[in-house]
């Protein structure tokens, strides 16, 4: 989610939600839980990733490391924020997670 005052060319501050789970998923709508919204309003970009094991993914992604669950989830969400900060949206030196 960008900042509704978002430009081309700034890097905003990040805020990572991360979602409960693994039997969870965020989805398109107002997010009251974690107040994207509100953040967005703020200043920030909010990624709101949905990992490997999140409901949407279904039973074939719960288990993609046997033994290691939460890796898989990691990794993804790292990609995000490394996408993020790729693209000249993110701030590596403004990152905060909450979840």
């Amino acid at each position: 989610m960008k900042p509704t005052d978002f430009r081309r060319g700034a890097r905003y501050p990040l805020i990572v939600a991360i979602h409960g789970g693994p039997a969870s998923a965020d989805v398109l709508g107002f997010n009251g839980g974690y107040n994207s919204q509100v953040y967005s309003g703020a200043g920030y970009v909010v990624l709101r990733p949905n990992y490997r094991g999140s409901t949407n993914y279904g039973h074939k992604h719960k288990n993609d490391i046997v033994g290691n669950y939460f890796a898989p989830g990691y990794e993804d969400i790292i990609s995000g924020v490394d996408y993020l900060i790729a693209q000249g949206i993110a701030d590596p030196a403004r990152m905060g997670a909450l979840g």
